[in-house]
């Protein structure tokens, strides 16, 4: 059978429905914005009306940012999905495998854990908007590990972690009302580096920052460009929802 490039569009399309299918075949909603951004809800987690689950992907850069990841507050069913399950699906869907991320960036909504962060920039007396670079041999590693961030990142990808970033973001909503987010960003080893240093993660900081976190930069960057855009798009999800609740199903078709 042949196959030419002009089947490839068709290919991937094929496969994205394919994919999206796993997610939806269990119960679960998937909404997807401007080819990067994905929301899960699900019937078993806040009655469908929250989202369980918000990704954001770069695949150029590789890098993945879990802005929210409810799974292990989602009532148990015969279908439950876990976070790698989901997170699997929609990386494959991007033609990438898990593995593939260099990044992985998770948004903090835990209080506690903002707490940890906190204290790591006043040990170091960091400035506020600063960033925290801890790598494997630094007396922090250890107090990140215990968040339950870390062990969302074992969950997604199997690569020794090789270093974390401790990064404070300000986003506004459409009112210009700022908040202050905390981020962590877990880096990985290359495939060389693994085949070089086995599975042990790397003790000594690399020795160019700027060009090891230049992955990180570029999605920095179109995520601060497309921001204000996905905060529209968010607020017109609420009012649909709220049109919905009085029974209006005049709603875009880009929803169904």
């Amino acid at each position: 059978m042949r196959f030419s490039l002009f089947s490839l569009p068709l290919a991937l399309f094929l496969l994205e429905l394919a994919q999206a299918g796993t997610i939806e075949d269990n119960g679960y909603k998937l909404q997807s914005w401007e080819d990067s951004a994905y929301m899960i809800y699900s019937p078993h987690y806040s009655s469908g009306d929250n989202i369980l689950d918000l990704f954001f992907f770069y695949p150029k850069a590789k890098v993945a940012n879990i802005r929210i990841a409810n799974n292990q507050e989602e009532a148990v069913h015969e279908k439950k999905l876990g976070l790698a399950e989901i997170y699997t699906d929609l990386v494959e869907m991007k033609g990438l495998r898990p593995d593939d991320m260099e990044w992985v960036v998770f948004d903090v909504e835990d209080p506690s854990t903002s707490e940890v962060i906190s204290q790591i920039y006043k040990g170091r007396n960091i400035a506020f908007d600063d960033v925290v670079r801890i790598f494997p041999n630094d007396e922090e590693w250890n107090e990140i590990v215990g968040t339950q961030y870390y062990n969302k990142m074992l969950q997604v990808n199997s690569k020794p972690a090789q270093k974390i970033l401790l990064r404070r973001q300000t986003r506004s909503d459409l009112w210009d009302r700022p908040n202050i987010v905390d981020r962590i960003h877990f880096s990985f080893s290359t495939p060389d580096e693994e085949t070089t240093k086995g599975s042990e993660p790397q003790i000594q900081p690399p020795t160019d920052d700027k060009k090891d976190e230049a992955a990180l930069k570029a999605m920095l960057d179109e995520e601060k460009e497309k921001e204000s855009e996905f905060q529209v798009y968010m607020e017109m999800e609420r009012v649909y929802k709220v049109l919905d609740s009085f029974g209006n199903s005049q709603t875009p078709a880009s929803r169904r």
